[in-house]
């Protein structure tokens, strides 16, 4: 059956080329969603002040649909920052720095560990544990600190981000857009995620022990950027757990100080004179500590070549100053650089009782894991359970704590968890306001004005984009890699993954099947791109935190990622 396209579908499509294209040009797409919003009102109503109140809606439509996914990372980013001020994060991953002995045993059990951590609380409290504490270990044991940062990236920034199966932020955006269940597009993303992990973790270990078997790349002359760092190295590596200058307290206090590298002077090319610029830069003098890193801060050091401060704030080239998912360094900290005397957090907790919450808090997530899969929990249940857990730990840990002010305490938790979740979804609230007008959110702010036999912009674009030019699977699975690739491009993974789930829906119309397949491998390749494993600037936390220039990382990590992106693409073919 024909599709009648009127002119909301023409200008429908018209923002969508317009929102690509300053994507491609890293802008911001906020205003361009905006203005294609009051547009389409306009058009739909005829009324001025439909159109106007239609913005409003819109929002209020795309909060109610992300409110969940807000919420559960809110909730995880105060969590880990309990955690962090009370050092059980840290006891929870001392045992696995006694089992490095090689470097090759270093990159895997980093890469998993990190992707363990990343699954749970999101890459950005497990670069700052992870690098903080079995980094030191890693280059003893000879592993180049690229290394070690490329392995972070793959695993956590990469694999888990991409899947997203605990959290489900991303699948939530993607399947929303695509109109579309969340546990259809976790389930096509399974073999995707397989496939592309394996493809980039293995390939970049090969060409890692390449390098270094050829003598590109020798472990003595690489850490550089950690040796710098007043000697905290040298001390840091005789211990498996890396406590000689790798305290939370002393790093906090360095969050005001020098060599704090600015993701805002990075992203403009030079990062406070540490000649970031061109991509020529070492960044150097990088203390590794948990705090350090979750308060953006790394002090004690300057950039290489440079000496003004350059402050690792969360605004570099993202959408609204959020990126690589909100991949901040300084991800839980409202203000950046707080200890545990900072945060008030009161009494801190002894050895015993860290103990016993590292063996805990594992254990309670993975019995939620086991009722997700005895209950056949998916989306919005598996989160609130997710949630719903996280919050109470984050409360014991506080009543156990603090129990003169933990009232207090847990409040400002929040206040920082909640802090961090708008922080990211601040700049997605109105590119998924515009996207969610493609589907049934058209009708609910403006009206049944649609043609008669209408099935929403977006089917009826794909359904006439089939009727016109010869659409298969593999041009499906190739224009949602390289839409997802470009949506990352301005480094922030998740601005722009709606799009790639309107464009899926668009092209399996025209296909006529694989819209969760689409949808998924859309999302593989926006997160790849922009969650921090390719765009330099999305590269700084994981940089920062081993001592290596971004632009080395990005390149260290080309290769195996387009290798991966191809091979995956290759496989959606067949799956569609």
């Amino acid at each position: 059956m024909a599709v009648m396209l009127v002119s909301l579908h023409w200008v429908y499509l018209l923002f969508i080329l317009l929102i690509i294209a300053f994507m491609i040009m890293r802008r911001d797409t906020a205003i361009v969603c905006i203005a294609g919003i009051f547009i389409l009102g306009l058009l739909a109503t005829l009324s001025l002040y439909q159109a106007v109140s239609g913005l409003f809606f819109s929002f209020i439509y795309a909060m109610k649909e992300l409110l969940g996914t807000i919420l559960i990372i809110s909730i995880i980013a105060a969590m880990a920052r309990a955690l962090t001020v009370n050092g059980i994060n840290e006891t929870m991953i001392a045992p696995f720095a006694r089992l490095i002995r090689t470097p090759a045993l270093a990159y895997w059990l980093i890469g998993i560990l990190m992707m363990i951590i990343s699954l749970f609380f999101w890459p950005s409290p497990a670069v700052a544990l992870v690098g903080a504490l079995l980094l030191p270990v890693a280059v003893r044991i000879g592993l180049p600190p690229v290394g070690a940062a490329a392995a972070m990236n793959l695993f956590g920034h990469g694999i888990a981000l991409s899947g997203d199966y605990i959290i489900q932020g991303a699948p939530k955006l993607t399947a929303d857009a695509a109109g579309i269940p969340v546990g259809d597009v976790l389930q096509a993303s399974i073999p995707l995620v397989l496939v592309m992990g394996v493809v980039t973790t293995c390939s970049s270990f090969w060409l890692l022990r390449r390098d270094m078997r050829t003598g590109k790349l020798r472990p003595e002359a690489l850490s550089a950027g950690a040796a710098d760092s007043d000697g905290s190295e040298s001390a840091s590596s005789s211990g498996a757990t890396g406590d000689a200058q790798l305290s939370r307290d002393a790093a906090s206090a360095g969050a005001a100080g020098d060599g704090q590298l600015s993701r805002d002077a990075a992203s403009a090319g030079a990062a406070g004179g540490g000649q970031l610029a061109g991509g020529t830069g070492t960044i150097r003098g990088v203390r590794r500590s948990p705090d350090a890193a979750s308060a953006g801060a790394t002090g004690g050091g300057q950039p290489a070549g440079g000496t003004g401060n350059a402050q690792l704030s969360r605004d570099t080239g993202a959408v609204g100053g959020v990126r690589a998912c909100g991949e901040a360094v300084g991800a839980h900290g409202s203000g950046g650089g707080l200890s545990r005397t900072a945060t008030g957090a009161g009494q801190s907790l002894g050895r015993g009782t860290r103990i016993f919450f590292a063996v805990l808090i594992p254990l309670l997530f993975m019995a939620d894991v086991a009722v997700m899969f005895a209950l056949n929990l998916q989306g919005g249940d598996a989160t609130a359970l997710v949630g719903g857990t996280a919050l109470i730990i984050m409360l014991i840990i506080t009543l156990t704590t603090n129990r003169q002010g933990s009232l207090e305490q847990a409040t400002r938790y929040l206040v920082e968890g909640f802090q961090f979740g708008f922080k990211i979804f601040g700049p997605v609230i109105p590119i998924a306001a515009f996207f969610y007008l493609g589907d049934s959110a058209f009708d609910t702010i403006f009206g049944k004005v649609l043609p008669a036999g209408s099935h929403g912009l977006v089917n009826d674009l794909g359904l006439a984009l089939a009727h016109t030019v010869p659409v298969n699977e593999a041009v499906g699975a190739m224009t949602l890699t390289a839409v997802g690739a470009i949506t990352g491009l301005d480094g922030s993974g998740f601005s722009g993954i709606s799009l790639t789930g309107s464009i899926a829906t668009m092209f399996a119309a025209a296909i006529g099947s694989g819209t969760a397949t689409l949808t998924a491998l859309g999302q593989v390749a926006a997160i790849w791109v922009g969650g921090g494993t390719l765009v330099p600037w999305a590269l700084i936390p994981a940089a920062a935190i081993c001592g290596v220039d971004p632009f080395e990382l990005a390149r260290r990590n080309l290769k195996p990622v387009v290798l991966g992106l191809g091979v995956t693409t290759i496989v959606a073919m067949f799956l569609v």
